[in-house]
């Protein structure tokens, strides 16, 4: 499974995407050295804000509506995205950038899936129906 992340996030290149910088292999361990995002994630960022304003939340969307156009482009499905997995770079108490971590559930798509995955309380349900799904589940 993380040769299935490293392969992927080797391949992308979007600013609202997390960045690998390097991978290092040893007999025992993978490391992987990933792009810094000073902020932290958005559940985080959540819990210490009462609310966003109105500009935040136009940020945050647009950066991860964009972030997952390029991944459709690239027949690319996250299939986990949630705001553990959403990264947010912070300019004093305003969001400057929202990007896209955590690609160990994500999948090249090349037909229908089936595998049922994700966190249960973010999940589609497309992806529960096991009927088969797309690119479609991270929109």
């Amino acid at each position: 499974m993380i040769e299935n992340e490293v392969s992927i996030l080797r391949s992308v290149e979007h600013a609202n995407i997390i960045r690998l910088i390097a991978e290092h292999d040893t007999p025992k361990e993978l490391y992987l050295v990933m792009e810094l995002v000073k902020g932290g994630d958005l559940f985080d960022a959540i819990s210490k804000a009462v609310k966003f304003p109105e500009s935040d939340a136009q940020v945050m969307t647009h950066n991860l509506a964009s972030a997952l156009t390029y991944l459709h482009e690239q027949n690319i499905v996250h299939r986990d995205i949630k705001p553990e997995n959403l990264l947010v770079e912070m300019e004093g108490n305003t969001v400057k950038l929202l990007k896209v971590g955590d690609f160990g559930l994500a999948q090249r798509v090349t037909g229908p899936l089936f595998t049922v995955c994700g966190t249960p309380t973010y999940v589609a349900p497309e992806i529960l129906t096991e009927v088969g799904y797309g690119l479609k589940v991270s929109q």
